[in-house]
């Protein structure tokens, strides 16, 4: 049922947009609609530790939940030592070597496709009218 309170519904925009701040977006797969990055009472944005909190618990990237969710699993699949524990520097280096690879081949995968979308879009608008090159 839709909220009739005006008020109420700009008021809760207005909080949700200054809990994730200005241009806010998942930097893997770039969403950025607020109302959708809304999935439940934690974090709108989380930080996805890049190379594992265990490996190096600075080094952070606003992702998305889903994103942040599969990127976790992502880690485990490629074998990254997500432990806290007494590891040799060396091991934790393999580790971050590993999650960072991982990483950057998800943000590859989704460049790939942003290209790939702006590319469909640019011979759809040169179908429509070519005019839109001149602006």
């Amino acid at each position: 049922m839709p909220e009739d309170d005006a008020f109420a519904n700009d008021l809760r925009r207005h909080r949700r947009n200054i809990r994730l701040g200005a241009d806010a977006s998942c930097f893997i797969c770039g969403y950025r609609k607020p109302e959708g990055l809304v999935t439940g009472p934690s974090e709108l944005l989380e930080g996805d530790h890049t190379l594992g909190k265990a490996n190096d618990s600075d080094l952070t990237a606003r992702l998305c939940r889903n994103c942040h969710a599969e990127r976790t699993e992502g880690q485990r699949d490629a074998g990254v030592d997500l432990r806290h524990n007494d590891r040799h520097l060396l091991e934790r280096l393999e580790a971050g070597l590993r999650s960072s690879a991982d990483f950057h081949h998800r943000l590859a995968e989704s460049e790939w496709k942003r290209a790939k979308d702006l590319a469909d879009l640019i011979s759809r608008l040169d179908s429509a009218d070519m005019s839109w090159r001149d602006l």
